[in-house]
């Protein structure tokens, strides 16, 4: 990335390693029910370690978490496309 030392000080630090930069991965939407029963909307948004290569997700209120592998692969790996003779013409 061309602006990549410019942004580098405004990167969360790791959680893990406190090194390292988030990088940012993906972000999704989510429902969940409160304790009170209403229905909330949420995001998560999806970080990678540039040191360490923690996996992490944080939420709205700053909470973050570990994400397991299968998590990762289903959110934040690219999609490949199911017809290959597209994928080699392009």
């Amino acid at each position: 990335m061309l602006y990549d030392p410019i942004f580098r000080g405004l990167r969360r630090v790791c959680p893990k390693c406190s090194e390292g930069r988030l990088l940012w991965r993906n972000w999704r939407h989510w429902q969940h029910i409160t304790r009170e029963g209403r229905r909330c909307c949420d995001y998560l948004v999806y970080y990678e370690c540039d040191r360490c290569h923690s996996k992490v997700k944080i939420l709205r209120g700053g909470l973050v978490r570990d994400v397991d592998e299968r998590e990762w692969q289903i959110f934040c790996q690219p999609k490949r496309s199911e017809n290959k003779d597209l994928d080699s013409r392009i």
